[in-house]
């Protein structure tokens, strides 16, 4: 009976090691890699898009405010010429002037403000979109992990087969077109 007890607690020691050797090769066999984060960023054709989208939101707001501007700039010559008009046009067009260059100044700051916000939220959709992509990237590939390097010391050193940057860009941006 001790004997058949014996072999029981053997057997079962053994599978135990057996198991662990068996995850370990596993987890070990899992695959660290890293990318170059900058440029996938710009060479993903989320990030290419959405900088467009934003260049031309930009650009109607400059063009906006160079109007406003330019429009200032002829109420301000206006201005300087109106020295021969009474005082009371002198008056109401330096009135009309202060309202002009308030309402200018607003409207400068709110795009500044709004600016700002949207290049934020653009670049969040895009890092967003990224993450996932690449986390997608790493269950389907069975990675361990993926280091994300962007020339600022985070990856020292690492041999050329380990970088999977051009996969990454290659499979992020299928999957942006739904491939």
């Amino acid at each position: 009976m001790r004997t058949k007890q014996l072999i029981i607690q053997t057997t079962a020691l053994a599978m135990i090691i057996v198991l662990c050797f068996a995850v370990q090769a596993m987890w070990f066999s899992r695959k660290t890699v890293y990318v170059n984060l900058q440029e996938i960023y710009d060479r993903f054709e989320y990030s290419q898009s959405m900088q467009k989208k934003a260049e031309q939101t930009l650009t109607a707001r400059t063009n906006i405010i160079d109007s406003l501007k330019y429009i200032l700039e002829v109420e301000y010559r206006q201005l300087q010429s109106a020295l021969d008009k009474s005082q009371e046009k002198r008056k109401e067009a330096l009135v009309q002037f202060n309202q002009n260059r308030q309402e200018f100044l607003q409207k400068k700051q709110t795009f500044e403000k709004n600016n700002a916000e949207m290049l934020e939220q653009y670049d969040k959709q895009i890092w967003t979109q990224i993450n996932k992509y690449i986390g997608d990237y790493g269950k389907e590939k069975g990675m361990g992990i993926i280091v994300g390097g962007n020339g600022d010391g985070n990856v020292m050193y690492s041999p050329g087969e380990l970088d999977i940057t051009e996969d990454i860009i290659a499979y992020i941006n299928l999957k942006h077109k739904g491939v």
